[in-house]
This record gives structure tokens, C-alpha cells and sequence, in this order.
């Protein structure tokens, strides 16, 4: 038997309800093994083939939507029909509600969202896209390798103007911050704003529809459809503008309000947006 590895095949950006944290961004990269015997090319499967296809039932899938544990007492299905979903879900933190076309989330029949839940899962749908000579597939989910003093944050979003998937209401990120003062790396201030975003829902104030003393919803319309979500008040951070990477970077930093703070903001894994003054 032949194993064929392909490491860090993509980046999995996603959100997920969970029963003790309540809504978390996530990112994990992805590494995957195919188990299988040669082709009549001498090949288990063409590596172009593995990333192209891979790639795109993760992105069809988990990348970029909500993830949903529905075999826990906290997921309670509303309704289902015309290719749209509503549910609620009670966590520790508060009751969170969404609304949205299908395409933003991903049932998964688990308890709770995991790595490994979610590595299970694809191993379980991706034989119906590989060839027959493939016999086995193994996923990895596996976070970004950051230093252990480097603070770093989840967060979820959504940007209604955003012609690709980004712009469903509950995706996020496990994302890194630097925040630099006069040329020098502030820690202090690094880990004042990750804490302030842990776990955060960051919303636009143009999108909220309705806000009471425990929580706030949020509402939009995108290519995609209608998006909803109610949300603890508790979690969210809200901003004057959408929540784009360029934008949360320009946010901070004028929240900072020091002259000489250059702020590096990270959506996901090794990518962001970088703003000073």
C-alpha cells in the first residue's frame, strides 16, 4: 500500500457553536494522507488532482461557514425549507440565534465541534469525490505554531458586501495580533486587545435590527441571500464600518489613539493588514 501526503493543503476559516464558549473563529491548517494503489501512471493520485479537489469540497463544506454540533441539548433546529435554516443554540455565555441560506452552515453530528470531529467528518464525504484506487483518507486539523507569548485571538464576522463567502454572517478566525508603540512591540497592548476580542463578534452598528439589555441582532442582505444573527451583547465589538482586516487594523489603532502605534491585524494565518499612526 502507498500513502501520498500532502502538508498544510489549505486553511480551514471558519465559525462553530459551541456549549461552553458560544460562538468561536476558528483556523486551522490542513494536512491530509491517501492510502490507495498505483494508477496505470505509476501514480496513487496526481498531487494537482489532490489539491484541486480537496480543496474544493473543503471549501464547499466547512471553509467559511457555521459549523453546527446537532447532537448536543444546546442546538435546537427552528426551521428548515426553501434552502434556507434557522436555529438557536444556549450556551454558558448566552442564547445565540441565526438565520441563513443553507450554503453558511455545516451540520455536523457530533456533540461538540473539534478538530478531530471535523477531520472525521471530511474523512467520511471525501471518498465520493476521489478516484476508486484511493482506499483511505486521513485529515489533520492542526493550529498555526505561534511563540507562547504571542497573543492571539477568535473572532467571527460577517461582510455583507463581499462577493465570495466571507460574506456570511458567522465565519472567523484564530488570528494573532502585534501592536508595535514608537518602533518597539507592545506586549501589554497586545494582550489587552486580545482579550477584548477572545471570542468576540465583531458587528457593524449599520447592521444591527434590534438590541436589548442582554444581546443584539445583527441583519443584512448579500448575493448569497438573507443573513440574521442574535448575539450576547457581552461578546460583541461593534464598529462604524465593516469588519474587513484593513478596517479592524485602522479600528484598533484609533482606539489606541497614541501617535507612533503601528497595529498588524492577522484574518486567519499569515495574512492581514497592517495600519499606523
Amino acid at each position: 500500500m502507498t500513502t501520498l501526503f500532502v502538508r498544510k493543503l489549505t486553511v480551514i476559516d471558519c465559525s462553530y457553536l459551541d456549549a461552553r464558549r458560544g460562538l468561536v473563529g476558528e483556523s486551522w491548517h490542513v494536512d491530509v494522507e491517501l492510502d490507495g494503489d498505483l494508477n496505470e501512471q505509476g501514480m496513487l493520485f496526481d498531487f494537482g488532482h489532490v489539491k484541486k479537489t480537496l480543496k474544493k469540497l473543503i471549501d464547499s463544506t466547512v471553509d467559511h461557514g457555521l459549523l453546527i454540533p446537532t447532537e448536543t441539548e444546546a442546538y435546537k433546529l427552528i426551521s428548515e425549507d426553501n434552502d434556507r435554516v434557522a436555529l438557536e443554540f444556549n450556551s454558558h455565555v448566552g442564547q445565540f440565534k441565526h438565520a441563513s441560506p443553507l450554503c453558511a452552515i455545516q451540520s455536523l453530528p457530533v456533540e461538540s465541534i473539534t478538530p478531530e470531529a471535523v477531520a472525521q467528518w471530511l474523512e467520511k464525504v471525501a471518498p465520493t469525490v476521489l478516484p476508486e484506487n484511493v482506499k483511505a483518507v486521513r485529515f489533520n486539523l492542526h493550529h498555526e505554531i505561534m511563540p507562547a507569548d504571542q497573543a492571539h485571538y477568535h473572532y467571527s464576522h460577517g461582510l455583507k458586501k463581499h462577493d465570495g463567502n466571507c460574506q456570511r454572517i458567522a465565519h472567523g478566525h484564530r488570528s494573532r495580533i502585534e501592536i508595535f508603540s514608537n518602533g518597539q512591540r507592545n506586549q501589554q497592548l497586545e494582550n489587552q486587545w486580545a482579550n477584548q476580542l477572545h471570542d468576540s463578534y465583531i458587528g457593524t452598528l449599520e447592521d444591527i435590527v434590534s438590541e436589548d439589555e442582554t444581546s443584539i441582532s445583527f441583519a443584512y442582505t448579500a448575493n448569497q441571500g438573507e443573513f440574521e444573527i442574535t448575539v450576547p451583547k457581552q461578546i460583541c465589538t461593534l464598529m462604524d464600518t465593516d469588519s474587513t482586516v484593513e478596517l479592524i487594523a485602522r479600528f484598533i489603532c484609533e482606539q489606541i489613539g497614541e501617535e507612533g502605534t503601528k497595529v498588524y491585524a492577522y484574518e486567519g494565518i499569515e495574512k492581514g493588514a497592517v495600519f499606523s499612526q
